[in-house]
C-alpha cells in the first residue's frame, strides 16, 4: 500500500469574526452605558453597586469573545492531522490508529439552514465488542463532508 501525505486542517478563519463583532457590542455598549448621563450617574452612585457588578460582568464576557474570536483568526495551528498511522485530534490529544479503525459515522446537525455542529464518530474496538470516539469538525478550514471522507476512505485502505 502506497502511504498518502499527512494532511493537517486548522480553525477556519473566518470563524472568529462572528464573536469578535459580538465582543465589540457588547464592550462598546459597556463603556457607552458607563459615560452616558443618568445611567452613570446610577451606577457612579452608592446605589449603582449592582449594576456596576452587572456592568463589569458584560464588559468581561466581551472581552472574552474578542480574545476568543482574534484566536480563531490568527492561530494557524494544527487542529486535526491525518497521518500515516491514524488520526489525531490536537484539541483533545486523541488519538485513533488506523488498524483500530472499523467504521465512521457522521452526525450534522443544521440551525436555520446553516450547520451549527458536524460530530464524526468512529468505531473502534474496545474490550467488550465496539465503540465509538468522536471528532468535532465543524469550524474547520476544510468541509467537514471532505474531512470525513478522507478519514472514511484512509481507515478502508488500512483495515
Amino acid at each position: 500500500m502506497q502511504s498518502e501525505p499527512d494532511l493537517d486542517f486548522r480553525y477556519n478563519a473566518t470563524s472568529g469574526i462572528t464573536p469578535i463583532l459580538l465582543g465589540a457590542i457588547l464592550c462598546g455598549g459597556c463603556v457607552f452605558v458607563l459615560i452616558s448621563g443618568p445611567t452613570a450617574q446610577a451606577i457612579h452612585s452608592a446605589e449603582g453597586v449592582g449594576g456596576l457588578a452587572i456592568v463589569a460582568l458584560f464588559l468581561a464576557g466581551g472581552a472574552f469573545m474578542v480574545r476568543f474570536g482574534l484566536k480563531r483568526v490568527f492561530d494557524r495551528s494544527v487542529v486535526l492531522s491525518l497521518t500515516a498511522e491514524g488520526i489525531k485530534d490536537s484539541r483533545t490529544g486523541l488519538f485513533v490508529g488506523w488498524r483500530d479503525f472499523r467504521g465512521i459515522r457522521l452526525w450534522v446537525k443544521t440551525t436555520n439552514g446553516s450547520l451549527s455542529k458536524a460530530t464524526m464518530f468512529i468505531k473502534v474496538p474496545k474490550a467488550n465488542g465496539y465503540g465509538e470516539v468522536s471528532f468535532s469538525l465543524e469550524d474547520l478550514d476544510q468541509p467537514y463532508e471532505q474531512v470525513a471522507d478522507l478519514v472514511h476512505r484512509r481507515g478502508l485502505a488500512a483495515c
